[in-house]
């Protein structure tokens, strides 16, 4: 009988062990939920209330030779006619082929780096190169920290210079998924799924950059000149 005791108290024991731990595990799952329509940025998670997007159309590297669909998307935090944007995303991606944006995993490349624009030769390898893959270009994340209304950009504007970003559905409703490492060394991870609100591109606007050579969108600055007009219509 004693040995029938032991034998429970030890099975007691480790059920109770069990079930604690199990109990910790899920605590520990339930503490960081997924992403839902939000920015994660530095431990802190921001609202991504509206989206929007921009068709720039087929580009290449060169003039001569277009490769890549480009499409532009911006994630937002709440705006309002009395809120202006605390925070935001700023994707710009070329997806391979030039009928039409195609959805899928867009890689990060710095093209500074990798090809000379004034060099016919580089243009052509970087054409061959990366003529078949989705790109990440001239992606930021902005952060208003100091609540002026304003993107400071040498504090508060950081680029992406690593990491992947998919895009799934059809437009007008997305899903985006954004894991990257900015210029800072912090990473940040997003996602966005509903509509996605398509705006009109000014065709007459200058673009200034080192890669001036491909018809692009404005690094950073897109989603800033529509808000108002926006706001306006809702």
């Amino acid at each position: 009988m004693k040995k029938l005791t032991l034998s429970f108290r030890l099975l007691t024991l480790l059920l109770c062990s069990f079930l604690a731990v199990s109990c910790g595990d899920d605590d520990d799952e339930e503490q960081i939920a997924p992403l839902s329509n939000q920015i994660e940025y530095n431990n802190t998670r921001y609202n991504a209330d509206l989206a929007l997007s921009w068709d720039f159309g087929p580009i290449g590297f060169s003039e001569d030779v277009e490769t890549h669909y480009a499409q532009e998307f911006a994630l937002l935090d709440t705006v309002t006619k009395t809120l202006s944007v605390k925070a935001a995303l700023d994707m710009f991606l070329l997806s391979s082929g030039t009928t039409t944006f195609k959805t899928g995993t867009f890689d990060y490349v710095n093209l500074d780096d990798e090809i000379d624009f004034e060099d016919e030769e580089s243009v052509a390898a970087a054409t061959a190169k990366y003529r078949d893959k989705n790109l990440i270009l001239q992606t930021a994340f902005l952060l208003d920290s100091n609540n002026d209304e304003e993107f400071d950009e040498d504090t508060e504007v950081f680029e992406v210079t690593g990491g992947s970003i998919t895009v799934s559905g059809t437009a007008p409703n997305y899903t985006i998924e954004c894991d990257v490492q900015l210029q800072n060394n912090n990473g940040l991870k997003a996602h966005y799924s509903g509509e996605v609100l398509a705006q009109p591109v000014d065709p007459d606007e200058e673009e200034e950059d080192t890669t001036a050579n491909m018809r692009k969108a404005p690094k950073a600055t897109s989603f800033k000149r529509d808000i108002p007009a926006l706001l306006k219509a809702r």
